[in-house]
């Protein structure tokens, strides 16, 4: 509520009218005088008492200490209802600096020209700011630069505008000249203060004829726009949800042989989540409880994402599963998979070799672990060049037949088959360098082989036959075997298991298409023995015999303003044909005919002739729509290109922003946003940015003349008479994830109509001309 109370005040002035001649003390003021009535109200209100002893001295003019006094009670009695103020030393000392207490005036109490007579350009500036803004709404319609002798440019002008529309004054003469330069009296300063404190005496007038104004419900929300500096990175809230997804990348591998007081090492890798992260290696105990792992002679980076174990049959994790547990800097955690150390590997040095009934017996001491029927073993003998594996079928020590023998054992062993070559690659896969190359240099050895399994990449073309063969070794037979497939072109690709073939089937046959080329499909098999132990097998993939194909990959990137974005061609061909591949990358914009190639003077842009194409993503990739594609060259073959591929951005950006439209009155004209994002769909809100608000305002149901405002496209009805170009409109395009981005502003054009109608007339467009009112 207002300190002072219109009504209030204008009983004051009533009253001020009824004061007797014996209550009224200035003896230059009269009834009859045309101010009398105002220097009774400000006396009423406190406002002014007189100059001397029982005068007012309504000719003399205003001083510039005076307007400043004026100023100060004007706004104490609005603001608190009554004037407190009291003389200082000097009188005007105490009003100067209230003034300047609450932002009345800005001049140093020094340059202050107190004792000078106040021009009236100099006391408008003072009493502009003498009440709120509230208190001078405007009332007149006063356009920038109409008041003869006053540019709202000048120093002073915005000051004197406020006044004259808020009706406090209306010039000196009928074309209202306000006459910055001459000084005022203060007779005509009573007037202007009971203009000031009581608004049913401001003056109503226009200069010049009032346009129109376009209707905008008294209820439009206002939007402010984001600053025009550059936006500074906000810092992240410490949770989840703002940062990448934390996760495990590499498990821990697990060793299948090792050597005595090797050594071995586990390392664990993430990513995401708040760096930095901690580390923290558990076996597990009973009750399947983790039991946090101590560092000790056997064990060292307990705390580490590697874990380093002495393979040593002393060491209390030998036979124990462990695993590390991850922290990151926000509390989140990942658990890795269950590892074991390796089993203790069978060594077996063989010191001759029998035949019994066309049966191979090898014969000599088992230097460490332990051998069962049933396990497989590799055997090397270099006197009797004899290398392969098999399954142990009968195990003799003396003259007897036993089941399992073990560290120190002398005894001889029988493989089932014996001429069946083992990949150098198992045994390899199987132990540690060390430990292979230490038993390679003795005349002949056996070593127990655990599951291994291995496939091979088959060459066909398009329609031929195809056979992926799973080659198995170690573990303990039967197997069974579950074949997969994947297609890493594919979104979110995962293996999928091939259900035609069952799962006692150690391979696959058939007939090639051409999606075996053109995608990037790999083909696996999961192999299973008699124990449960289970081994995955390399992948593979078809290679064509004769025909060069393009694998399709992903054609569409998302990214924002400034990331760099990596474009890959991929070949499947017979490579031997092939001695050198050329690339030459190439782009189009949107509106453009032909593709032009990327030259080194593009420097958007790296490795413009390799495989591998780096773009530097700039708003042009989203706005002008680019489209890239490469050029592949292969001696002897018929050079082709790609599919195209595109940049999309990630967050939104808006691609064709509305543009300035035309219309003739009572038409409907259209402004359209067009926007991109990975995040959609979009929601839109339309502002109207209008000559009285600073902030733009929300279109909304209740602006009659517009439709769509919460669609891409807003439809507006044109008024000649009121729509002008000052009003601009805007569009805000949201994504589902909250992201916003505001569009450029557009305006209408209003235009008349021409005099001819095109639509009406037989004649020739071209050979018409349109004449303009």
């Amino acid at each position: 509520m207002k300190k002072i109370i219109c009504t209030i005040l204008l009983l004051i002035c009533i009253l001020s009218t009824a004061v007797s001649a014996e209550e009224f003390k200035f003896s230059d003021v009269k009834e009859s005088d045309w101010f009398y009535s105002d220097v009774v109200s400000a006396v009423e209100m406190g406002l002014i008492n007189g100059k001397g002893v029982g005068t007012y001295c309504p000719n003399d003019n205003l001083t510039y200490a005076e307007a400043v006094k004026l100023a100060a009670c004007m706004y104490e009695k609005y603001t608190t209802g009554k004037v407190t103020l009291q003389n200082g030393n000097p009188w005007y000392k105490t009003y100067f600096d209230y003034c300047t207490e609450n932002n009345i005036i800005y001049k140093k109490y020094e340059s202050f020209p107190f004792n000078e007579k106040a021009t009236r350009s100099g006391y408008m500036e003072i009493f502009a700011n003498a009440l709120p803004d509230e208190a001078l709404e405007p009332i007149n319609y006063v356009p920038d630069d109409s008041i003869p002798d006053v540019l709202i440019s000048d120093a002073y002008g915005g000051h004197v505008y406020k006044l004259y529309r808020a009706g406090i004054v209306a010039g000196s003469d009928a074309a209202h000249n306000c006459k910055p330069a001459s000084n005022i009296k203060r007779s005509e300063v009573a007037a202007i203060l009971a203009r000031m404190m009581n608004k049913d005496k401001r003056v109503k007038f226009s200069i010049g004829e009032e346009v129109p104004k376009l209707e905008i419900p008294e209820d439009a929300e206002p939007v402010p726009l984001p600053s025009e500096e550059p936006e500074q990175p906000k810092e992240n809230e410490d949770v989840p949800e703002n940062y990448p997804t934390f996760k495990i990348v590499s498990q821990p591998k697990a060793v299948s042989g090792a050597e005595e007081d090797e050594m071995i090492q586990y390392t664990v890798k993430v990513e995401g989540g708040k760096e930095p992260y901690t580390y923290c290696w558990y076996t597990r105990a009973r009750y399947n409880q983790l039991a946090k792992i101590n560092e000790n002679d056997y064990v060292v980076g307990t705390n580490k994402n590697t874990l380093s174990v002495l393979y040593n049959i002393e060491n209390p994790l030998s036979d124990s599963s462990f695993c590390c547990e991850i922290k990151d800097a926000l509390g989140q955690t990942v658990k890795t998979n269950y590892i074991k150390m390796p089993e203790p590997p069978l060594v077996m040095n063989i010191e001759q070799v029998q035949t019994v009934m066309d049966q191979k017996l090898f014969v000599g001491r088992i230097e460490r672990g332990s051998l069962k029927v049933g396990d497989y073993v590799v055997v090397y003998v270099k006197d009797k060049d004899i290398y392969g594996g098999g399954r142990v079928t009968k195990i003799t020590m003396f003259n007897k037949n036993i089941d399992e023998v073990n560290s120190g054992d002398y005894c001889g062993i029988v493989l089932d088959n014996i001429d069946m070559l083992v990949p150098l690659g198992f045994v390899e896969d199987s132990y540690s360098q060390a430990f292979i190359q230490k038993i390679w240099e003795k005349n002949g050895f056996a070593i127990k082989l655990p599951l291994r399994a291995q496939i091979d990449a088959p060459v066909a073309d398009k329609g031929g036959a195809v056979r992926f063969e799973a080659y198995v070794a170690g573990g303990k037979a039967p197997y069974t075997y579950q074949w997969q497939v994947i297609n890493i072109t594919l979104p979110n690709p995962e293996y999928q298991n091939i259900y035609w073939v069952d799962n006692t089937t150690s391979s696959i046959t058939f007939e090639t298409a051409e999606i075996e080329y053109v995608s990037e499909r790999f083909y696996r098999c999961i192999v299973r023995d008699a124990d449960g132990n289970e081994y995955i097998s390399n992948e593979s993939c078809i290679t064509p015999s004769s025909t060069v194909y393009i694998v399709f990959t992903s054609h569409t990137f998302y990214a924002n303003h400034g990331d760099d974005v990596e474009m890959q061609v991929k070949l499947k061909a017979p490579i031997k044909d092939i001695p050198y591949i050329e690339y030459q990358w190439q782009y189009k914009l949107q509106n453009h005919s032909d593709f032009k190639d990327i030259t080194p003077a593009d420097t958007w842009a790296d490795g413009i002739n390799t495989d591998t194409i780096t773009i530097h993503v700039e708003n042009a990739d989203f706005q002008d729509n680019i489209l890239y594609r490469c050029k592949v060259t292969l001696p002897n073959v018929t050079s082709f290109t790609t599919d195209t591929y595109q940049i999309l951005p990630e967050n939104v950006v808006i691609c064709k922003h509305p543009k300035n439209v035309t219309g003739q009155h009572a038409e409907k004209v259209q402004f359209k946003v067009e926007a991109k994002g990975q995040n959609g769909p979009f929601t839109y809100q339309w502002l109207i940015q209008t000559p009285d608000n600073e902030a733009p305002l929300r279109i909304t149901d209740g602006f009659t003349w517009a439709e769509g405002q919460y669609t891409d496209t807003l439809t507006v009805a044109v008024d000649s008479k009121k729509l002008t170009s000052d009003y601009k409109f805007s569009c805000i395009v949201t994504d589902a994830n909250g992201k916003k981005t505001y569009s450029k502003e557009a305006y209408v054009i209003v235009t008349e109509a021409p005099n001819v109608d095109l639509r009406d007339s037989s004649e020739s467009k071209s050979d018409m001309i349109v004449l303009l009112d």
